[in-house]
């Protein structure tokens, strides 16, 4: 694949920038945070807490809502519902937290982690084994006639994803053993091919966890026991690093309605609050001079 020429973004001072929690909620493991344009409101999921919560931004009025089994990722629809990736496979969840319908087909000892939806609504999100187990995860494409195909097989821990503007590069991280690939992506087809890893991580540097693109053309990365989001052009260069008062950053989106903050999921597992009072919620970061574009929706 050619390399890619991106501008280089001075984000170096951050003279600007403020970070303060988007509500009160403790997420063992929050992770997939998404922006409803329409309603104002940010979703995440609290995988192991088998929860999913919902925030207005600019009121801080959250809802909660308990789920039977794991959620790994939530995403929106073209009317008030959603769409999940769950402990057991795809299901259609009401604004209310109801489930609608459920495509259960994952091994019990697997469930879903992150996910996201490409730019003609297909919703993709990867298994991983609940022991971590060694390539057992695999990238799945849940399209709206409900047709359920793998896109990439032998992954480890399935995580981070996004696309390009036009949508023909697919960047994705395998966090075990910590790669970030960039894939041909066929957007009418929904077909992903001849990848290349642009990162191999340094684990004692943190993990790469989940990921979003900027409207500039740049990745975002939460790095788990990094305690940092990092910036990198499409060529896989490291451009700047924003470091946070959470040492498990989870995963990161764009949200409000210029598209100017900066939304980060964190996890309390294994945390001492006490010591770190925003570990587990979830962050909003103004002033990092980047902007993102809304959340596409599945269907």
């Amino acid at each position: 694949m050619p390399r890619l020429a991106l501008k280089f973004i001075s984000i170096h001072e951050f003279s600007n920038m403020q970070i303060r929690a988007i509500s009160n909620v403790v997420s063992d493991l929050g992770e997939g945070p998404v922006w409803d344009d329409r309603t104002g409101e940010v979703l995440w999921t609290d995988i192991t807490g088998k929860k999913f919560h919902r925030t207005h931004l600019n009121t801080g009025l959250t809802e909660s809502f308990s789920m039977p089994m794991m959620i790994g990722a939530i995403a929106l629809t073209h009317d008030d519902s959603y769409v999940a990736a769950t402990q057991t496979g795809f299901a259609g969840i009401s604004r209310s937290g109801e489930l609608i319908t459920q495509n259960s087909f994952l091994a019990p000892d697997s469930r879903m982690n992150d996910g996201k939806v490409d730019q003609r609504g297909r919703f993709l999100a990867g298994s991983v084994a609940i022991d971590f187990s060694q390539e057992r995860g695999t990238l799945y494409s849940f399209d709206a006639s409900g047709k359920i195909r793998p896109l990439l097989e032998r992954l480890t821990l399935s995580n981070g994803m996004c696309w390009s503007a036009d949508g023909e590069s697919f960047f994705f991280i395998d966090s075990i053993p910590g790669t970030l690939w960039r894939y041909r992506y066929d957007i009418e087809k929904g077909e992903i091919s001849s990848g290349e890893v642009l990162i191999r991580f340094d684990s004692g540097d943190g993990v790469p966890d989940g990921m979003c693109i900027s409207s500039e053309g740049f990745l975002i990365i939460a790095f788990w026991d990094g305690s940092r989001v990092e910036v990198f052009d499409q060529n896989g260069i490291s451009q700047q690093r924003i470091h946070l008062e959470v040492q498990r950053p989870t995963s990161c989106a764009f949200a409000g309605f210029d598209g100017e903050i900066l939304i980060v999921t964190s996890a309390s597992q294994g945390i001492d609050q006490s010591r770190q009072p925003l570990a587990g919620k979830t962050i909003a970061i103004t002033g990092t001079g980047l902007s993102g574009a809304p959340s596409h929706r599945y269907g």
